[in-house]
């Protein structure tokens, strides 16, 4: 009958379940002012000002949840994170207008439960009880005192789902109207940690349990355990402390041999009175020690919320990273191990090979690979590893001092994602040789992942199952002088044409050609190509270039260049031949250097002359008058009335005559430059004075008219005032003051 009793007892400690007040979400995150019973007042959520039928700061709304809470009251993190930043009030803000007076909004990255990283705001907090920037935080504990606020104490409580790296650099607690109804990257505060479950590592604790409370070790007593638990309604298991045990023994009740005061306990719960009549039933007696006694066995998950062996059917959920009570630390994951299985040199356009000239570069290429049982360690604190290469003189690496000691050329970062157990991940980076060579000889390389500093040993950034291993073995090469390796890259140019043909010197012409890499390796760098010209056997001058990118230039494809704008060809009479240069700068190692230039020639007659005449000239400013001190703003326009455009460009002459001023003789004031492509047969353009001449604040220019002219040469050769030989037009201005 005893062992019925002890069964009976087990059922009634799995059912039983006593009210117990959680100041956490039934998804498992701490309520941030300690409880779940809070007042919101004005500040709910995305709540409006009076004009929209709410009561918040008129022409304004919120962006997130205010919890009322009195001056001084502890604030607590949500789960546990990391501080990401502190808010102060800037001196713009106005004294303690954002968070009060001696206050701060607390910023702090979390995760969720699937990893994901989410940005709490704490607002109005005192500045001197904020853990500082970088600091380490726990769910459940305080991280600051609630300061003072004149519309009522309370905590701000806000947000964002993201890293704060993503989180709007302003408005994080309220927002214009003129912006409704953007939530500014925010999200409804206590919706989220009411939906979402927090991030925590999974701990196993085997504990001993009566009723709701259960301890650890499970050979002791409660009183004596070292870390006890509190088993809630909304099914987390909270730390307790020797007051759990008081509570345990005051839920138990007496059924003793005798009657005896001290046993007896107030029978508050149906299933005591139901266990009595059971008891009845049997016919049997039980002491109140031995119910004390009484417990089931159990191992809990204090992070994800399971029960994973024993006999409890009870769901439990975390505490958080950091709880000192924990009776055991979680499962050390097991390591990775990153070696080096292959480093090899390559040519910039992928041919193996380990003999350079000191002209060329080459692609350093390193495979990693993990042997290990495990990824990176997702907790610590960066989820890359960092390589290196390292170059020293001979066969071997060398490690000492002097010309040929070992030195680092290039660095590496590689996602640890890139490197889970079994996964291979290559490395490449480009070395240009004579930025770590000065001469020739053997070299060799040799690449180190997880090795973040240079005098490495033996601890990287992430903890492996070998520390000693990372290093690969030399990759030797030889450098010699110039250039050894040339890429199967040949450019030669095809259809050279005029697009626009010349007919006269001094025309202006069009060209354009294809450019084919009749290679098997594809272009390596980007190109110019020079237009060049040269007349009667004369040298040749550039008259344009152009530019090709190396990817239009693959193994066997074509690209077409051309002048866009027309260019000038020399004033000359005779037969002018026509260049193409193809890689004129010889940017691209070719197999075959000799082969790309294409020509062609034009015989260009004499230029009959241009006939230019002014169609209208007059002063910018208007009619009639300018002042002393003033400017003298001449704007003339030229039409060409001839055969041909000019065969350079055409300059105009300006000048002056006052009759006093100057005794009617012309006065030099400055000139202006038509473009001879402005210029076509039948075109018309316009012309400023270039320099700004102003009158003279002198007495001799004061009240009397002054003659301006405008002079040119009909066939557009350079004038120089003179009307009995060039084309010139005039118009007067007045100066009274």
């Amino acid at each position: 009958m005893r062992a019925m009793t002890r069964f009976i007892l087990a059922v009634l400690c799995i059912l039983t379940n006593a009210a117990y007040g959680s100041d956490r979400t039934e998804t498992g995150f701490f309520y941030p002012i300690g409880t779940d019973d809070f007042d919101q007042q004005c500040g709910t959520w995305l709540s409006r000002d009076a004009q929209h039928g709410g009561c918040y700061f008129s022409n304004e709304y919120h962006v997130g949840v205010d919890m009322m809470r009195d001056e001084g009251k502890d604030a607590y993190a949500v789960a546990d994170g990391k501080v990401a930043y502190i808010s102060y009030d800037k001196p713009g803000d106005g004294d303690g207008k954002k968070w009060g007076v001696n206050n701060c909004g607390l910023v702090i990255e979390h995760k969720t439960h699937d990893g994901n990283i989410f940005t709490a705001v704490y607002g109005h907090v005192q500045c001197a009880t904020v853990p500082s920037r970088n600091t380490e935080v726990y769910g459940g504990r305080p991280i600051g005192k609630i300061g003072h606020w004149d519309h009522g104490d309370h905590l701000h409580f806000g947000i964002h789902e993201g890293p704060f790296s993503t989180m709007a650099k302003s408005g994080w607690g309220k927002m214009p109207n003129i912006n409704w109804p953007s939530q500014n990257t925010f999200t409804d505060p206590v919706r989220f940690i009411q939906t979402h479950s927090p991030h925590n590592p999974p701990t196993e604790v085997q504990v001993r349990c009566q009723g709701n409370i259960c301890w650890a070790p499970t050979t002791s007593s409660c009183e004596g355990a070292n870390a006890r638990y509190r088993l809630g309604n909304n099914m987390f298991a909270q730390p307790a402390g020797m007051e759990a045990c008081v509570e345990a023994q005051e839920k138990l009740f007496s059924i003793a041999d005798s009657p005896n005061p001290q046993e007896e306990v107030l029978e508050d719960g149906l299933w005591q009175k139901f266990f009595r009549a059971i008891r009845n039933v049997f016919g049997e007696t039980v002491s109140a020690a031995d119910i004390r006694a009484f417990g089931t066995i159990n191992t809990i998950n204090v992070y994800t919320g399971n029960v994973v062996a024993g006999n409890a059917t009870k769901a439990v959920y975390g505490t958080g990273q950091g709880y000192s009570i924990q009776a055991i630390a979680p499962p050390a994951p097991e390591p990775p191990d990153f070696v080096t299985t292959k480093t090899w040199l390559t040519t910039p356009w992928g041919t193996e090979v380990y003999k350079y000239g000191l002209n060329e570069s080459f692609d350093t290429k390193a495979q990693t690979k993990n042997i290990g049982d495990g990824p990176c360690n997702p907790d610590d604190t960066t989820q890359t590893i960092t390589g290196h290469f390292y170059l020293s003189r001979g066969y071997k690496k060398d490690p000492s001092s002097g010309d040929g000691a070992r030195r680092r050329i290039d660095s590496t970062t590689t996602q640890c994602d890139n490197l889970k157990p079994g996964d291979t991940n290559t490395e490449t980076k480009n070395t240009r040789i004579r930025d770590w060579i000065t001469e020739p000889g053997i070299y060799n390389i040799i690449y180190c992942p997880d090795h973040p500093l240079d005098d490495h040993n033996g601890v990287g950034d992430h903890r492996e199952k070998h520390e000693s291993n990372n290093c690969g073995t030399e990759m030797v090469f030889e450098v010699v002088e110039g250039t050894v390796n040339v890429p199967d890259v040949d450019f030669t140019p095809s259809g050279f044409t005029s697009l626009q043909a010349p007919v006269y010197a001094g025309d202006f012409i069009r060209l354009g050609a294809w450019i084919t890499n009749q290679g098997t390796v594809n272009a390596t760098a980007d190109i110019r190509s020079a237009y060049t010209v040269s007349c009667n056997g004369g040298p040749h001058t550039v008259l344009a270039d152009d530019g090709t990118m190396a990817s239009t230039l693959t193994a066997g494809a074509s690209a077409w260049e051309e002048t866009l704008t027309p260019v000038q060809l020399p004033n000359v009479v005779g037969t002018c031949t026509l260049s193409f240069f193809v890689d004129s700068l010889g940017s691209q190692p070719e197999t075959d250097e000799t082969n790309n230039t294409e020509s062609l020639t034009v015989t260009l007659a004499p230029r009959p002359a241009p006939k230019l005449v002014i169609t209208k000239f007059q002063d910018e400013s208007g009619c009639c008058t300018t002042n002393l001190g003033k400017r003298i703003k001449p704007d003339i326009w030229v039409r060409n009335d001839g055969p041909v455009a000019p065969g350079s460009n055409v300059t105009v002459v300006y000048h002056i005559s006052s009759p006093v001023a100057t005794g009617g003789a012309y006065l030099s004031i400055g000139s202006g430059t038509i473009r001879a492509d402005e210029l076509p047969p039948g075109g018309t353009d316009e012309d400023y004075m270039d320099n700004q001449w102003t009158i003279p604040k002198s007495s001799a220019w004061k009240k009397q008219w002054h003659t301006v002219r405008g002079c040119l040469r009909q066939d557009g050769s350079t004038p120089v005032g003179d009307p009995n030989t060039e084309v010139c037009a005039y118009y007067y201005r007045y100066s009274k003051e």
